[in-house]
Formats: C-alpha cells, structure tokens, sequence
C-alpha cells in the first residue's frame, strides 16, 4: 500500500505548476505565480533570450533550495531547454510576494555547452560559509537528454559567489548512474566528505576533497528490495554522541538502511543497519 501511495505522489511531482493563485480572506486574489521569474540585467537580454526560444517560466522548478545567510539558493534543473539559469537566489530581506530570482553567482555560471560553467544543477548544500552544488551536466533531461558535460561538484564562497573548488565525478559513474541528492559531512579538522546518492547503480559514492580522491560503494541488493524500479534514492545525514550515520532508502521501497560514515570515509559499506522498526 505505502508503495503505491509513493508512487502516486512521485506521478503527482512530475506534473509542471503552470499557476499559483493566492487567495485573502475575502476571496480576492492577491498573488499569482506562473513559474520561475527570472531578474534580468537588462530588457535586451530577456527579449533576445525569450527571442531564441530558451525562456518558459513554466519550465522552471526548483528541485532543492538551501538557506545560506540572508538568501535562499535554488536548484533547477535543465529538464527542458528552456531554462536560461541552473542555479538562482532569493533574498529574504526582500519585501513583496514578486519573488524572482538572479542567478548565482554570476550569468557567465549559467552558460549552457560550457563545461566550465554549470550545465543541470539537481542539488545544493549549504555548510558554513560555503555552498556545495551537485551539477550532473545533463541537458534538456525530459525530451532527449544530452551528456554536455561530465557530472561534477563546484564549491562557492556563499557571501562574495567566488568558485572556490571543482571537483570532476566523471571517473566516478557510468551509464546507468543517476545522480540525485547530496550530503556534506566536514569534520572537527576542517576535512570534508561528500556523499552523493547514485540511485541507478544502486551505489553512494564518496568523496574526501581534502585528500582528492573518492569511491562509489554499491549497497546490498536488499536496498532496492521489492522496488519496481531502482526510482529515487534518498540520503540524509544524522548526527550523534557516537557518530554520524548517513540514512538512505528508495522512494519505491519498504525499508530505511543506516550506516556509520566512518564506514564510508574508508571505502566500504559493511555493517549497514536496516532500520525498518524506525520507520515504520
């Protein structure tokens, strides 16, 4: 039951929000949103943009926001090629409910077919004073999807936007990979792992940026037990007295699996906890 249920919401999620209507308690509307608004740096800009066909406000979702000082960052995927930024920002000391967002850092970030700008961002982390986003360089995901670039994670400097780190996951994921969400876990010493989800590999790979190098561990096929397809694959951090331990389970599954991140940060994945009472 609990499976079906999932994955009618999962059905539900994928249909496009064209509009919003907000209502005051006289019944008059008083707000309505029709997809992502875009702050542009001039009209010429949004005219030429619009002009190409590269402009749907419709065909803008944010997929994942996080929270870093006095601005909300969000990621939207390039599912459509309609989609001129990948990763935008709202400020919460705007007044208003006209919310639009800029792009961040910068517009250059956003160019599409350049691989040293961000192609399909699908998740963001935020640690400190730093933003951590998970771009998997797919284009134009929903209609004929295009490897323009190699998946990578790009580290920012959240106040001033500046790129501070890129980290190639190229080497890390194969054909059948679907990168999805992403952990930070930075330890008392400043080092710092990253875990990303791989739902079709059935793996979590792993990354120290300190030391340069990672790992995909692929988890016990007990994971994606009684799935009708290896869907989505959450994880999330969970912080102890005795350790961190990284949650994940599939959207289309029964069972929420736990392990040690020590594990992990070693390049194995034993002793994982299936954790089914807990969440049931």
């Amino acid at each position: 039951m609990r499976g079906n249920i999932l994955w009618l919401l999962a059905a539900v999620t994928q249909l496009t929000v064209t509009s919003v209507t907000a209502f005051a308690n006289n019944s008059n509307a008083i707000y309505t949103w029709e997809g992502g608004r875009i702050e542009w740096p001039c009209p010429t800009t949004k005219r030429l943009v619009k002009a190409a066909a590269k402009y749907t406000p419709k065909d803008i979702i944010a997929m994942a926001c996080a929270r870093s000082g006095d601005k909300t960052l969000c990621a939207m995927p390039r599912y459509r090629n309609s989609i001129p930024i990948t990763l935008g920002q709202i400020y919460a000391t705007k007044k208003g409910c006209d919310v639009k967002f800029e792009p961040f850092p910068c517009w250059t970030e956003q160019e599409e077919n350049n691989c040293n700008s961000l192609q399909s961002v699908i998740d963001i982390y935020a640690t400190g004073d730093f933003v951590w986003v998970l771009d998997n360089g797919i284009l134009n995901a929903l209609r004929s999807p295009i490897q323009r670039c190699p998946a990578k994670i790009v580290v920012y400097e959240a106040k001033t936007g500046k790129k501070m780190k890129t980290i190639n996951l190229g080497r890390y994921v194969t054909e059948k990979s679907r990168l999805q969400y992403m952990q930070v876990e930075c330890l008392k010493g400043g080092q710092c792992f990253v875990y990303i989800s791989d739902a079709g590999n059935n793996a979590i790979i792993i990354y120290d940026v300190s030391g340069g190098r990672g790992y995909r561990v692929v988890l016990p096929k007990a994971v994606h037990h009684g799935c009708r397809f290896r869907d989505v694959l959450y994880i999330f951090l969970s912080y102890h007295k005795d350790g961190t331990k990284l949650f994940f389970t599939y959207l289309g599954g029964r069972r929420l699996f736990a392990i040690a991140t020590d594990h992990l940060r070693k390049g194995h994945g034993g002793n994982i906890e299936d954790r089914v009472e807990a969440f049931w």
